[in-house]
């Protein structure tokens, strides 16, 4: 019997994973076929979300990734937004070997944090 490897969140196979899945999303999304690395593809996220970022957002969600997250739920691009979209996404990372299933919301905290690690990653 073939066993799948469980891969952590912070290896470097997920967060490779991640990065790719923001560079492909920003492609789509902004026709953008120019864009190679992570470093680009995150500087669009981060002006389309600094730009939605006011001070009205800022004092009702404090915290910056709560923000980032609530921000992803409107759907500024085509990142997964389904609870079995972001289900798939997850287990196709190999997080999830055994396919438990998860809550809804920690699923899409987990994916949005995710996103929101490796832009401020590259970013910084």
């Amino acid at each position: 019997m073939e066993t799948t490897k469980k891969h952590r969140t912070n290896s470097a196979h997920v967060r490779g994973q991640i990065r790719k899945h923001i560079i492909d999303v920003v492609k789509v999304e902004d026709h953008c076929d120019h864009i190679e690395n992570i470093e680009e593809a995150s500087k669009i996220i981060l002006e389309s979300f600094n730009d939605w970022d006011c001070e009205y957002e800022q004092n009702r969600i404090p915290n910056n990734q709560d923000r980032f997250s609530y921000w992803l739920f409107g759907l500024p691009f085509d990142f997964e937004y389904t609870h079995c979209g972001i289900a798939d996404f997850l287990n196709s990372l190999g997080i999830n070997p055994e396919g438990k299933t998860y809550d809804d919301d920690k699923s899409a905290k987990l994916y949005h944090y995710l996103i929101f690690s490796e832009i401020l990653k590259a970013t910084n």
